[in-house]
């Protein structure tokens, strides 16, 4: 049975990507083809920030996304296959998925930018 939580946090996160956050797409296929659609959350911040008491560094871009919107994402990138987001007007290669809350329902997206396509 699920808790009053489980509901909220799922709430919370469509919430915020619907608002702060920007559709991207997975190509799960190859570029030549449609890819799958989905709101997240991106970040560049490209330099060190302080935000609040904790010190965030991500030295790559890195969106947060849902699990049920891109079933297959981490399976496929654990694997080794290469893999495709547009996020902005711009391609990345991801490069690793990590559990954001380790539920299994949000993922976080390490990201390289595709300077080469």
């Amino acid at each position: 049975m699920e808790n009053a939580f489980d509901k909220l946090k799922t709430v919370v996160f469509s919430a915020v990507a619907g608002t702060m956050g920007y559709e991207a797409i997975w190509f799960h296929n190859g570029i030549e083809n449609e890819g799958i659609k989905a709101r997240v959350l991106f970040s560049d911040a490209g330099e060190k920030e302080e935000v609040s008491d904790f010190d965030f560094d991500y030295a790559r871009p890195v969106i947060e996304y849902k699990e049920e919107d891109w079933q297959g994402l981490k399976t496929l990138v654990d694997a080794k296959q290469a893999q495709i987001i547009k996020v902005r007007d711009a391609y990345y290669y991801t490069l690793k998925v990590i559990s954001v809350a380790r539920d299994g329902e949000v993922y976080k997206v390490i990201l390289q930018e595709a300077t080469d396509l």
